[in-house]
């Protein structure tokens, strides 16, 4: 098997430049990806590539010059590509261009320039920044501390936010310890929680946790927090530390329990205010039961209910044999002495025979 047998049965477009700077050799792929003559080509300037090249020739010029000068074996430069519309591969391409210097008798004889299609790479590359850009984004959320660590513990990234709370740097930071940050130096006891809380996460669990960080002014910043793992194929590979500034509900809470204190200290006097009129009505009641000083008022009777007036009553008391219309004589009723007498024993009976006879 030959070079050219090689050289023609390579997927990626190849042009070799003698020590001169002219073009000895194309291969097939290179005429087909650009449509043009081989035989063209051949034989002049490699500066006839930069019809194909649309950024990035500059490059490419200095790296061929490099190593025709014997200053530079081996070199890698990106450009793009534009190739014509009857080309079996885009009109525009990212491609990454080796130049390898070629040696005859330990002499510079020119040198081999592959072209290869990073267009794949190129767009992995961008869903990897687009990636990038939306994991910062989610990251440098302004109300969350956020850190990551590796399985170990140690820190990988910080977000700005939470590199601001302790005015430190991500360089200082990063690869160390998070209980020996400057978050949790300002106590042990809480260096030795966070430790375990980091264990118990690295086993898989989420652990919530409740703490405060001391800012570089002396402030305390209570913080809600969790650590939280990331498993690759059920292994925990790295670890999301979360924390959020609490200080406005830690504030309402103890605002509210002001005032439940103050209220029940209100209740406790007014209950006291009333207790104690009730407490003596309370003793006075029993103490007129024990007596017997406690009289309970009977009902009185109401009048009749016959219906008729007194003086149909007084009719209805008068000696049998006077007719209603009868009129007295002398000496044929009471004497005036004995109506006063009968007047005062009707006014007595009447009440306690409520008007009946």
């Amino acid at each position: 098997m030959d070079s050219d047998t090689v050289l023609e049965s390579m997927h990626e477009p190849v042009v070799a430049v003698d020590e001169a700077g002219e073009i000895a050799y194309v291969n097939e792929r290179f005429h087909t990806v650009t449509d043009t003559d081989r035989e063209e080509l051949v034989g002049s300037d490699y500066a006839v590539l930069d019809r194909y090249v649309e950024t990035g020739f500059t490059a490419l010029s200095a790296a061929t010059e490099a190593a025709l000068r014997d200053a530079v074996a081996d070199e890698r430069v990106e450009v793009t590509m534009h190739h014509p519309e009857t080309a079996p591969v885009p009109s525009r391409m990212p491609v990454e261009i080796r130049v390898t210097q070629v040696r005859d008798d330990d002499e510079v004889s020119g040198a081999v320039v592959v072209f290869r299609d990073v267009s794949v790479r190129a767009d992995r590359e961008r869903q990897l920044e687009r990636s990038r850009r939306r994991f910062r984004a989610v990251l440098d959320t302004p109300d969350t501390f956020i850190g990551i660590l590796d399985a170990d513990g140690r820190v990988v990234t910080a977000n700005a936010t939470a590199l601001e709370l302790v005015e430190t740097t991500l360089d200082s930071v990063v690869g160390k310890p998070l209980p020996s940050t400057p978050w949790w130096s300002h106590s042990e006891e809480l260096q030795d929680d966070l430790r375990e809380w980091i264990d118990r996460a690295a086993d898989g669990e989420y652990v919530r946790f409740d703490a405060s960080h001391v800012t570089p002014d002396g402030d305390e910043v209570p913080v809600d927090g969790i650590v939280r793992p990331v498993t690759e194929d059920g292994t925990v590979v790295s670890l999301i530390v979360e924390g959020r500034d609490v200080s406005e509900q830690v504030a309402s809470e103890r605002e509210l329990e002001r005032q439940n204190e103050r209220l029940e200290r209100f209740a406790s006097v007014v209950s006291h205010d009333l207790r104690n009129p009730l407490n003596v009505a309370t003793g006075r009641l029993e103490l007129a039961r024990k007596t017997g000083d406690l009289v309970t008022p009977r009902p009185t009777r109401g009048p009749s209910t016959s219906g008729r007036s007194p003086e149909s009553a007084g009719r209805r008391s008068r000696p049998a044999g006077q007719g209603s219309g009868s009129r007295a004589t002398p000496g044929s009723g009471p004497t005036r002495a004995g109506s006063a007498s009968c007047s005062r024993t009707c006014s007595e009976t009447r009440p306690n025979t409520g008007g009946r006879t």
